[in-house]
């Protein structure tokens, strides 16, 4: 008998939760040390069972295509990657 489960793999989940590319932008890597493009996107931040918070101060991240180094934006770069959106 198969043992009945709330959690189902083969379940699509929400598109709350799911992080949204705002664009991608030349800069500066970190850990390559050089100018590669990075993707800039916003991460929802988790704050009850089924809740999600979009505005955060640390929603906004650059992921390095070369080497996927992400970093949190924040300042001045952040507010140009928000205001793509």
């Amino acid at each position: 008998m198969k043992s009945a489960s709330i959690f189902r793999p083969d379940r699509i989940p929400s598109l709350n939760r799911l992080p949204q590319e705002v664009g991608r932008k030349q800069r500066l890597c970190e850990r390559c040390n050089q100018r590669t493009e990075h993707i800039l996107y916003v991460v929802p931040k988790k704050v009850a069972i089924f809740f999600y918070r979009r505005e955060h101060p640390d929603n906004v991240h650059a992921t390095c295509v070369e080497c996927a180094h992400s970093v949190v934006l924040t300042g001045e770069e952040r507010e140009q990657a928000l205001n793509r959106i």
